[in-house]
């Protein structure tokens, strides 16, 4: 399956061909959960960043009205399970030190007093 893109549409911010391999495949796993949720790719984008914590927030940045009211939709939109793990997987993304030092040495340092995330 040939996932780059064969031009570069008008207005874009990157090329086509400025991306890897990988970034083709992430956005090729986006566009197939957008499309089978009936979302666009980047509410589904904006809504699997927020899935992800509910601590941290994406900036999103409207060129115009029509896209600041397609990325704000966004916020009503809920990824099933299966979904996120396959955007997961599609990253592959890992957080490594030190959220993995943190996350192994936590239990030890706080003990009983530890809250679990959710």
């Amino acid at each position: 399956m040939d996932l780059h893109c064969p031009k570069t549409p008008a207005g874009a911010r990157l090329s086509a061909e400025s991306l890897s391999a990988r970034d083709h495949a992430v956005a090729h796993v986006v566009r197939e959960v957008a499309d089978e949720l009936d979302a666009t790719p980047a509410q589904v984008a904006i809504a699997w960043t927020m899935s992800r914590s509910r601590i941290v927030h994406p900036i999103v940045g409207a060129r115009d009205a029509d896209q600041l009211r397609d990325n704000l939709a966004a916020a009503d939109l809920t990824l099933p399970p299966e979904s996120i793990a396959r955007l997961e997987e599609a990253t592959g993304f890992a957080l490594g030190f030190p959220a993995d030092f943190i996350a192994q040495t936590s239990p030890w340092v706080f003990g009983s007093a530890l809250v679990a995330p959710h």
